[in-house]
């Protein structure tokens, strides 16, 4: 009967601390279509793992969930990610493999670039960008993962990091506001 209780216990302070840190947001309209999962960072010494939400000025879909996973045996991450938009959950297509550059006790480069279709005339060479570039700079200490984009059709580069999906902050951001009576 004791343990019973105790079970009953546990199981009633669970849920009340679940429902102090996924408490339905104040708005119906804050709560996102799909829920994504928080952001993870695993280092193995072998192999590292981030996954979150790509975020920063620029992303097209503000709901989305990546997966970026380093080998040092083979020198290269592999990258999938998952845009959606209300219900739709856009196609997750192949995964991306991105050559490291750099693979040490405190950081990771990894970086693909790529020609921008054919050579440009040799009077337009200054004018127009000739690749585009993807690199992730893994920060091991910090257990953390940025993105830079510069894309062909545009001067201009993004800067994004991996984080917590919006949801997941407010949820975060609620437990440690102060309670008052």
């Amino acid at each position: 009967m004791k343990q019973a209780i105790q079970i009953r216990f546990k199981f009633i302070a669970a849920c009340m601390m679940m429902a102090s840190i996924i408490s339905l947001p104040s708005a119906a309209g804050d709560l996102p279509q799909v829920l994504f999962g928080m952001m993870i960072f695993s280092d193995t010494g072998t192999a590292v793992h981030v996954e979150g939400t790509i975020a920063g000025d620029g992303v097209a879909y503000k709901n989305n969930s990546l997966s970026l996973t380093c080998y040092r045996d083979t020198q290269t991450c592999l990258s999938v990610s998952i845009n959606s938009l209300g219900l739709q959950v856009f196609s997750i297509g192949p995964p991306a493999e991105i050559p490291i550059q750099v693979w040490s006790a405190d950081r990771i480069v990894a970086d693909l670039s790529l020609p921008c279709g054919p050579p440009p005339a040799e009077d337009l060479k200054e004018q127009r960008q000739t690749t585009s570039s993807t690199t992730w700079l893994i920060d091991r200490h910090r257990q953390s993962a940025e993105l830079v984009v510069h894309e062909c059709l545009t001067p201009k580069t993004y800067h994004w990091t991996i984080e917590d999906p919006p949801f997941w902050k407010k949820a975060k951001d609620r437990v440690r506001e102060p309670k008052h009576p």
